[in-house]
């Protein structure tokens, strides 16, 4: 049962086994703090700065915490080139990053705001192979119609549920094609 007081309990003992300072995973779980922003510090010295008033948390959460992406058969290896489409902050890039020193991570974010937080992210940490594009993924490059959630998350180019931008967009084929990659 993931919503149940066990779950929780197990995401409060990860985030003191991964953060430094895990106690910001509590304050802005349960909204105790007015500041805008939170920079949580692994102590592997990573930095991820999220937005304490959105779903970043919830981000946080799956990439870091619950570990959605340490499974057997998904091994990020030293040389290895990632793509993460829709990259949002940068959570999982700077975390697919520390497992592929030697390798790429492109990254593909169109909404502006998630885009510059992901910028500072990579900045923050001084990461040279994560290579950020402003721009959505799909099947044309092209410009393609996101609507917008009010959180920062789930923005979609399928689901018409609110406000929505237009953004230029690039097919999986074109970022394989200008960026050289072999594969993935």
């Amino acid at each position: 049962m993931k919503d149940g007081p066990l779950f929780k309990l197990r995401i409060l003992l990860k985030s003191i086994e991964i953060f430094r300072n895990w106690y910001l995973y509590p304050l802005v779980y349960f909204n105790l703090t007015n500041k805008p922003f939170v920079i949580f510090e692994t102590k592997t010295g990573l930095k991820l700065k999220i937005r304490t008033k959105s779903t970043d948390l919830m981000a946080l959460t799956h990439v870091w915490l619950i570990e959605e992406y340490h499974n057997p058969d998904f091994k990020i290896s030293n040389n290895d080139t990632i793509v993460d489409v829709g990259a949002h902050i940068g959570l999982f890039s700077l975390f697919a990053a520390q497992f592929c020193k030697k390798g790429r991570v492109f990254c593909f974010e169109p909404v502006n705001d998630n885009y510059e937080l992901l910028l500072e992210n990579i900045k923050l940490n001084n990461i040279t192979n994560i290579i950020p594009f402003n721009c959505a993924v799909s099947q044309n490059s092209s410009k393609v119609k996101i609507f917008l959630n009010d959180d920062q998350s789930s923005h979609s180019m399928f689901i018409p549920n609110s406000e929505s931008i237009e953004v230029p967009s690039i097919s999986i084929h074109d970022i394989f094609k200008e960026n050289e990659i072999k594969k993935c």
